[in-house]
């Protein structure tokens, strides 16, 4: 039996070949950190726009409807234009109630100072036109309405036609007019409600409405006669309010405001006055001939 080996060259004995050629173990292998995204107001703001643009796409294109910006225009318009309608009143009225106070023999209000007063309004008129294709319809009609207001009631007392000085504010509400009118056939708008029944507008004022009985002494006495004024006052009122309800709703605007105008014209010449919307009533008519305004409704 050899003897133990206690030295330390025991130990650094070469070791088995087997050993030394059997492979190495392999290294674990690192995990790959793995980042998760985070949701961002960008990243979601991104993602909401594709899906929308995606959506746009496919959706079917229906008519959009007014814009809050377009509803508010229309809304302001119209406030403009009442707003006009109800100074005009206040204004008339007002003269109306001086032209009373003077009596029949009175001439420190005529046909004149009815026409100056309504140049007030040319500006809020001007404003209208601004508004869009809303804005031109109502400043026509403003226009329309003023019209009429611009003289009184000329048999008021004998002085009422005046002194010949409204010609010139009727060249000055004549000249807006033309304006209106060239605006108002550039935006092509058309008046509301086409097809429905237009409202009727009675015929003018004359002594045959008058219900206040037999003239005893073949004249009216002073009874009779404030009757007379109270019912001819209402009478046109209300025929202005007929005519206004009539222009806002006909589809035919161009010879309704043709026969308007003509008709006004016609009436206060009698009186003396002359160049009531002139230009404007030719340049209505020329466009009715050619076509443009053509009747869709049968009652006009």
């Amino acid at each position: 039996m050899p003897p133990k080996q206690n030295s330390f060259a025991g130990w650094l004995k070469p070791a088995p070949a087997d050993v030394l050629n059997a492979p190495k173990p392999a290294a674990p292998q690192k995990r790959k950190r793995t980042t998760v995204p985070i949701d961002t107001p960008d990243s979601e703001s991104k993602d909401n726009s594709t899906k929308k643009q995606k959506v746009s796409k496919n959706a079917p294109t229906t008519k959009k409807p007014l814009t809050k910006k377009a509803v508010e225009g229309k809304k302001a318009a119209e406030q403009l234009y009442k707003k006009i309608l109800n100074d005009v009143d206040k204004k008339v009225s007002s003269l109306d109630a001086r032209v009373k106070k003077m009596g029949p023999n009175g001439r420190s209000i005529t046909s004149d100072t009815y026409a100056e007063a309504m140049l007030k309004y040319i500006k809020d008129v001007q404003k209208l036109m601004g508004m869009g294709q809303d804005g031109a319809r109502c400043a026509f009609n403003a226009m329309l309405y003023i019209g009429p207001h611009a003289h009184g009631d000329l048999e008021a007392s004998w002085k009422m036609c005046g002194f010949g000085e409204s010609e010139e504010p009727y060249k000055e509400l004549d000249e807006v007019m033309l304006e209106v009118i060239a605006l108002r056939e550039d935006v092509d708008c058309v008046g509301k409600d086409e097809g429905v029944e237009l409202p009727s507008v009675r015929h003018r004022w004359t002594s045959c409405d008058a219900e206040v009985g037999v003239f005893k002494t073949g004249r009216p006495n002073k009874q009779q006669r404030g009757q007379i004024e109270r019912q001819k006052a209402k009478w046109i009122k209300e025929r202005f309010a007929e005519a206004r309800k009539r222009r806002e709703k006909v589809g035919d605007w161009i010879g309704s405001a043709v026969e308007e105008l003509k008709g006004e014209s016609a009436d206060i010449e009698r009186y003396g006055l002359e160049g009531y919307f002139k230009t404007s009533i030719t340049k209505l008519e020329e466009m009715r001939v050619g076509g443009e305004g053509t009747s869709k409704d049968d009652s006009n």
